[in-house]
């Protein structure tokens, strides 16, 4: 009886409307109770279903899954079997556990899309069963059943319409188009793509003008945005690049540790073979664990996750809500930007751009609702109130032939109805003509409303007793009932050759993205007979003011601009062309052209064309994939339903703050909270900055790291006690270093960031160059500490070690001060410029002192107090740090730029 599958669902709309209903067992006169009973229970309710989220057990878990993060606990197990009174396995599990849940907290902000999708269905909608007209809840709905819509009311479901007057449905948050589409039952071609099925609706879109009947041919998950709900939980998120890169350091690290381990175990156990005894091995396993922490970054994941969220209130300040922090330094990297047309590039409101009257054209200036705008003629502005003859009487048809009302809430102005009818009564305003003070001077007497059929509207009006009709419609309905045209204040005969001509002028105004709305007059009471021809207005959806220049700053910036939008190809392409994205039409494509390619042919293509028009979710999808398949680094940016997949899909997703939906919100990384594009540059250049910064923050915490487990292994080789306690490293590692670290990314932004070229998405997270800075440092802290520790050790290992944890502290110390700048030395870039890091200098040699000279600490850490002459010492001997990186960075400046230059 009802074929509800995939393929069947999409074909309705090719079916008469008799055979669409036969197909469903139904009729006009809807299901009876007993029958939609049964389908309920057979297909389920009209609601979203909520994908499955994991336990919070399993989220917390998950955090433990980390190379390095196994590597601490299985240190900390074993040294807790062994030697269970010992602190340090506690403190290493404690450092842990904290990180874990750091990260499990970040998980816990789960996506709320589906959430926000089942929000915007209908509650409640009209339905005819019986034969009679009733209210029923939206989630009883069920195939087969015959919906009442009409102004105002949100579509329930899926349906193909059978019945239809005047009948208008605002798609905007599905297929992305700004225009109400008229709805009609007749049938439409197999290829029609969504947003050209006129004779279908689709649940969650709104009515905004006529009334018409429905049958429901799917409910729940089986409509169009329950499948784009699918979509969303389909969609895989992706480790951002940083995120895979730290992964990879981390497994490397991981296997570098244990070999370490191993062989420095078994050389030690082979060299204590003629006294081992069980009291030497657990000496020789802490003597292990002492190099595994040494090795291991423990604050880098921290580190790196509090460097981020610094750089929130930066973007925050300039309109750019972060949702994801990994997402910060993915947008500094994006190498394409693809973004939605309307309300992203475009204002999302139509506006009356040009009009065109006695052959002349006249530009109209002004965006969306607003009352403000010139008429500019040549160049040079028109005073409205002096024009008279065909301006005149165009502004009175577009006052008083029209339903639409514009309303003001919160100082923003909308208007309720139809769309083109704001934008005429806008242009109508901008001229003086107040519709409101118009309507009731002059008086609708008649009217005839507008069908698909005809393409027109006509309303009569009186004026002090004589009859005056109104036609506005499409230019080529419109000059089928026009005998004549009002040209100044006479009226002339409309021939054949000025026929053609006004045609003609329709046809380019709809290749240049118009869409196009004539005006006709009897003063004789005639309604679409017999008429005069006033003029032609041309409607869009303009281009907002800062998206051209924010498009070629992107393009300087090495980034590719892609529009993916449901308009036709011609207003896209148009768009794209003002924008800047492309340069000749043929650099668009229809997206229904996408689905004939092959693979080959697809990437073919999408390395050359840059607008994307008649797209459906499922296109952007493919679109993104093939991009992130190519290697490309991909923030998607968008404000409708149609756009959330994709959103999730991309590397990042953008969302718009205000005309953007909860839905597109939700599934977003980051949000512009002023619909600007230029703020997603800002966001770009903030992105680059951040990432700068976390590059220092991470070549410091290795150069500490790589200094650390050198001198551990350097010491231990050479025979000497193991000179520092797995403890006193992990003070090192987590307390002492971290505060220079974060302190780090407070530099300034390097100037030109945005005119280099993104960066290299396969490019490791330690360069070349990164890494012979971080052996120097090792060398020269290693040699350093060493040296200290050696002249020391006769006044007893506990006072060495104390010396060595305190020489290496204040190496890394003057090392923070070295990596300030990766390009330029301390006396260029000013020794007192982020005094934010001398603070952090600072407090961790304040932290050193309670372990140094507190008993109760001296007894947990293993130190002793040091004199004044010592610190002088520590102080001249670790101050070689940041000479010798000083003269290689002086050496190295005019091409060290870790990858990026």
């Amino acid at each position: 009886m009802v074929d509800s599958t995939k393929a069947a669902a999409k074909k309705y709309h090719m079916i008469p409307k008799k055979e669409v209903l036969k197909k469903f067992g139904t009729s006009e006169n809807g299901l009876g109770a007993e029958d939609a009973a049964k389908r309920l229970e057979k297909y389920g309710r009209n609601e979203l279903r909520v994908e499955k989220k994991d336990p919070k057990w399993k989220k917390f878990l998950r955090q433990f899954s980390d190379a390095l993060v196994i590597v601490l606990l299985l240190a900390a197990l074993i040294t807790a079997i062994l030697k269970p009174a010992d602190i340090d396995w506690m403190v290493i599990a404690a450092i842990v556990i904290i990180t874990a849940t750091i990260g499990y907290m970040q998980e816990e902000k789960a996506e709320e899309a589906i959430e926000k999708l089942k929000k915007m269905t209908a509650p409640k909608t009209m339905v005819i069963r019986g034969g009679k007209k009733r209210e029923l809840k939206a989630s009883e709905l069920v195939p087969g059943d015959v919906i009442y819509m009409e102004s105002g009311m949100i579509v329930p479901a899926d349906g193909r319409v059978i019945e239809a007057s005047s009948l208008k449905i605002n798609e905007s948050a599905l297929t992305g188009e700004s225009v109400p589409e008229d709805k009609s039952p007749e049938v439409q071609t197999e290829d029609a793509p969504l947003a050209d099925r006129t004779n279908m609706v689709y649940m969650s879109t709104i009515t905004e003008r006529g009334n018409g009947l429905a049958v429901v041919t799917a409910t729940g998950m089986d409509t169009e945005i329950g499948h784009i709900a699918g979509l969303i939980q389909q969609v895989e998120r992706v480790d951002t690049p940083l995120q895979k890169k730290l992964k990879q350091l981390g497994k490397r690290l991981g296997i570098f540790i244990l070999i370490a381990c191993i062989v420095i175990f078994v050389m030690e156990l082979a060299r204590a073979m003629d006294i081992l005894s069980l009291t030497k091995i657990l000496e020789l396993f802490e003597t292990s664990v002492s190099l595994a922490v040494a090795a291991i970054p423990e604050g880098l994941p921290a580190v790196v996750t509090i460097s981020l969220a610094l750089g929130l209130k930066v973007m925050a300040n300039r309109n750019v809500v972060v949702r994801k922090l990994p997402v910060v330094e993915t947008l500094g990297s994006a190498t394409v930007i693809c973004t939605d047309k309307t309300g992203t590039l475009t204002t999302g409101v139509m506006t009356a751009d040009v009009l065109y009257i006695d052959d002349t054209k006249i530009e109209i200036e002004g965006t969306g609702y607003s009352p403000k705008g010139h008429f500019i003629k040549g160049k040079k502005k028109i005073k409205p109130g002096k024009e008279g003859g065909a301006f005149e009487q165009v502004m009175l048809a577009s006052a008083l032939c029209a339903d639409a009302v514009i309303s003001e809430e919160k100082g923003k102005r909308k208007v309720l109805g139809d769309t083109t009818e704001g934008a005429i009564m806008v242009m109508a305003e901008k001229a003086g003509f107040d519709y409101e003070v118009l309507r009731k001077k002059y008086k609708r007497v008649d009217e005839k409303s507008f069908d698909s059929r005809r393409k027109m509207m006509s309303t009569v009006h009186d004026f002090k007793g004589t009859k005056v009709t109104y036609t506005k419609g499409a230019p080529e309905s419109i000059l089928k009932v026009c005998v004549r045209e009002l040209r100044g204040n006479s009226r002339v005969e409309l021939g054949e050759d000025r026929r053609k001509k006004l045609q003609q002028l329709t046809t380019d105004m709809a290749r240049g993205g118009y869409r196009t709305l004539a005006f006709a007059m009897s003063k004789e009471g005639k309604i679409e007979e017999d008429m005069t021809f006033l003029g032609i207005v041309g409607i869009r959806d303009k281009v907002r003011p800062e998206a051209a220049d924010a498009v070629k700053t992107t393009r300087r910036a090495g980034i590719r601009a892609i529009m993916i939008t449901g308009d036709h190809r011609q207003t896209a392409a148009t768009i794209g062309r003002e924008l800047g994205i492309i340069k000749k039409d043929n650099e668009a494509i229809n997206c229904a052209d996408l689905d004939e390619m092959d693979e080959k042919q697809f990437k073919k293509v999408l390395r050359k064309v840059s607008v994307y028009a008649r797209a459906s979710p499922e296109h952007k999808v493919r679109i993104v994939k093939g991009l992130n398949e190519d290697g490309e680094i991909v923030a998607m940016t968008g404000d409708g339903v149609n756009d959330a997949p994709a959103l999730k899909m991309a590397d990042i997703g953008v969302a718009m703050g205000i005309t953007g939906t909860d839905v597109t919100k939700e599934a977003s990384d980051m949000i512009i909270t002023d619909d600007n594009y230029s703020s997603i540059v800002a966001a770009v250049e903030e992105g680059r900055g951040i990432y700068d910064n976390i590059r220092k923050v991470i070549l410091f915490l290795l150069s500490c790291n790589m200094s650390e487990i050198t001198f551990m292994l350097v010491a231990i080789l050479a025979g000497f006690p193991v000179p520092l306690l797995a403890l006193q490293i992990l003070w090192i590692n987590l307390v002492t270093d971290s505060f220079p670290a974060l302190a780090l990314d407070t530099e300034p932004k390097e100037p030109g960031l945005m005119k280099r070229k993104p960066r290299d998405p396969q490019e490791s997270v330690i360069t070349k160059d990164m890494m012979i800075s971080i052996i120097i440092s090792a060398i020269i802290i290693t040699a350093g500490t060493l040296f200290m520790f050696w002249y020391t050790l006769p006044r007893g290992i506990v006072h060495a070690r104390t010396m060595a944890l305190t020489t290496m502290v204040m190496f890394q110390m003057w090392t923070a001060i070295a990596y300030r700048s990766t390009t330029h030395t301390m006396s260029e870039i000013g020794w007192f410029s982020n005094p934010r890091l001398l603070g952090a200098i600072a407090l961790s040699i304040v932290l050193m002192l309670p372990i140094l000279y507190i008993p109760q600490a001296q007894a947990v850490f293993g130190t002793v107090g040091l004199s004044g002459f010592e610190w002088l010492e520590i102080i001249i001997i670790s101050a070689l740090g940041l000479i010798v990186i000083e003269v290689w960075e002086w050496i190295n400046r005019h091409k060290l730029h870790y990858g990026t230059t």
